[in-house]
């Protein structure tokens, strides 16, 4: 009731797409992929990177066929895959399956069938409606979204597109619907202010309002601290109310109210109401009916579409009682693998949802993404099994604790509420793909590592010594020709590189203004990176720089000169473990290629059409073909 009354007002009687339930893709995050540990940016994957959803369901083949091989021979399944997938998201994708599901069936019986042009017309239409392009839908809503391209189209475009072929034709629009939608948009309006107390709060809404009835400074208090912190942040101000957009006693209530006036306490499903009059609108009356007639058709149309579609989705659930079996894990479990014919939901009570069914739906969508982090997880797992190397869940424990206290959360909640759930992760994820394969590798590489006095001396100089305070600006490698056309500009003028450092593409160096933490020699990790800076005296600016993150630019602010005081033996009991640390996780990545070269994984099932291929190889033909200053 609430929701519409300060919603709906403001939506133009649009459309809202149908959402079928907690799909959301994962975010970006460190994680288990190409190397060791990667930085992935949330990429989306086309549609001709997997067969259909309806080719890949019942093919009988989900035991046997491969997806990969390591060690030439030793093949992974779809079934392998399955499980991989289902432990991670499972239990969150499994509603969404049974929605989909009552929702195919249902069209099956209506001769229903939409295809994947008009799922693709559907996209353009939606992308046209945004006003944006392909790249910066890929790019920008799908990533706030946490979904890829295939989910887009499948999980939201079109189960949209199927309800609303069900309901379309029981949806006639008569002169009354006409009137009351004009209205609405072009009648008079009401401007309130709302404070909402929750239900169980009665005895203190009825105790507020004799204090904020007749006092307007009062009410404006109470409604800038009330409960609803969304409500509070605009002081309790709701966009304008129209008519027939609302609850009708509601609606009657504020129409009731003259400016100053303050509304009696009203009891609704949300908590308690009241409602202070601001200003009265009057009606729009250069605009007539015959002008807007086909338009407000058109919306109101979408409108009971909207609303036709979710009372007959309520239906379908209602008769269908779905009934999932599925929980979210959080450790790995130690039972055998089910079997592919378990169930893991039930509709209308009879009508079974299996693990191999749970297992292909999630290959549609996350497979070729995944495909190749579970290939590393079996070859890590693997060599762990030929070395005796066990990680206990007591040791994963101890790890997680170990993380919290890094990052600076207190509890667990507040990691995974304030981290995990921002990147769309799990606390299953974390354990196995980050803590446990790191923890894996850790003791593969105990006593391969050692601390000699060249490494004191360093990490003494690194510390100790000279270090300079510098300005970065670093281009991705496909930038390189457009940061040689700009470079003398950027060199000649301190202003001009400050606002190139301030809005260069890496986030993380623009919002620090391309400040660099201070560094000391032997601890950038690119020895002609460190070498070129140290060239620089303040003010100067170095030349351009290739490293295998992109072309970077420097320029220095200032040199710190070193600090004799300290000796290397004061120090030298300090920074022992630091230096085993850095060079454990040097041999981690050692480790690791030594193990993919050996083990020779070969993917069957691939994910084709990341956002950074396609962009990246747009942005390199036009910075290729693009004249200077044309970009």
């Amino acid at each position: 009731m609430l929701r519409s009354m300060r919603f709906l007002p403001g939506r133009r009687w649009g459309r809202i797409s149908v959402v079928l339930g907690g799909a959301t893709a994962l975010a970006a995050g460190i994680w288990f992929g190409r190397g060791m540990f990667i930085h992935q940016a949330t990429a989306q994957q086309t549609a001709q990177s997997i067969p259909s959803e309806a080719e890949q369901l019942g093919s009988g083949d989900y035991d046997s066929r491969v997806v990969a091989y390591i060690h030439t021979n030793q093949a992974l399944t779809r079934r392998d895959l399955g499980e991989y997938l289902i432990h991670r998201y499972g239990a969150e994708k499994l509603p969404l399956l049974m929605n989909k599901r009552l929702i195919d069936e249902e069209c099956q019986k209506h001769g229903i069938i939409v295809n994947a042009a008009e799922v693709d017309a559907a996209l353009s239409e939606d992308i046209r409606g945004m006003n944006i392009d392909y790249e910066t839908f890929l790019k920008t809503v799908l990533a706030r979204s946490k979904k890829n391209l295939y989910e887009w189209k499948e999980d939201i475009l079109r189960p949209r597109l199927q309800m609303t072929r069900l309901v379309q034709d029981r949806l006639p629009i008569s002169e009354a619907d006409i009137l009351k939608g004009f209205e609405s948009l072009y009648g008079e309006k009401v401007e309130c202010r709302i404070i909402l107390w929750p239900l169980a709060q009665e005895k203190q809404a009825i105790e507020a309002y004799g204090r904020i009835r007749n006092d307007e400074s009062a009410f404006a208090e109470a409604a800038k601290n009330q409960w609803k912190a969304d409500l509070g942040a605009t002081g309790g101000k709701l966009k304008p109310i129209m008519r027939h957009a609302m609850d009708p006693n509601l609606e009657k209530e504020a129409f009731s109210l003259q400016p100053g006036q303050v509304s009696t306490l009203k009891k609704t499903p949300e908590g308690i109401i009241v409602l202070r009059c601001d200003k009265r609108i009057p009606p729009d009356t250069t605009v007539t009916l015959d002008f807007v007639r086909d338009k407000l058709v058109k919306e109101l149309r979408e409108v009971k579409i909207e609303t036709e579609m979710a009372a007959l989705f309520q239906r379908l659930r209602q008769q269908a009682d779905p009934k999932p079996l599925l929980e979210q894990i959080k450790k790995l479990p130690t039972m055998a693998t089910p079997p592919s014919s378990q169930v893991v939901a039930w509709l209308y009570n009879n009508r079974p949802i299996t693990r191999e069914d749970l297992g292909e739906f999630l290959i549609a969508r996350f497979g070729g993404e995944k495909v190749e982090f579970m290939v590393n997880r079996r070859i890590i797992d693997q060599e762990c099994v030929a070395h005796h190397v066990v990680v206990t869940e007591e040791d994963i424990d101890s790890a997680y604790q170990d993380d919290l206290k890094m990052m600076q959360f207190k509890t667990k909640e507040e990691f995974e509420k304030g981290l995990l759930s921002k990147w769309g992760k799990t606390v299953f994820e974390w354990r196995e793909d980050v803590i446990r394969p790191r923890l894996m590798l850790r003791k593969l590489c105990e006593g391969r590592v050692t601390c000699t006095d060249e490494d004191v001396k360093k990490a003494h100089e690194a510390y100790h010594g000279e270090r300079l305070e510098c300005r970065m600006i670093l281009w991705p490698p496909d930038q390189a020709k457009f940061a040689r056309d700009i470079y003398s500009k950027l060199r000649d003028s301190e202003r001009e590189f400050d606002l190139a450092a301030k809005s260069q593409a890496i986030q993380t160096l623009a919002s620090k203004g391309g400040k660099v933490d201070v560094f000391g020699r032997n601890s950038l990790g690119d020895e002609n990176l460190e070498r070129e800076a140290f060239k620089l005296q303040p003010g100067e600016t170095s030349t351009l720089i290739e490293t295998p993150q992109g072309v970077v630019m420097l320029r220095c602010d200032s040199r710190i000169p070193p600090d004799t005081k300290t000796t290397l033996e004061q120090v030298r009991a300090m920074r022992t473990p630091e230096i085993i640390e850095k060079k454990v996780q040097q041999e981690m990545q050692v480790v690791f290629r030594d193990m993919r070269e050996k083990a020779k994984p070969q993917l069957i099932l691939r994910w084709f059409g990341k956002t950074e291929d396609l962009v990246g190889d747009s942005r390199r033909l036009l910075s290729d073909l693009a004249p200077a200053g044309k970009r």
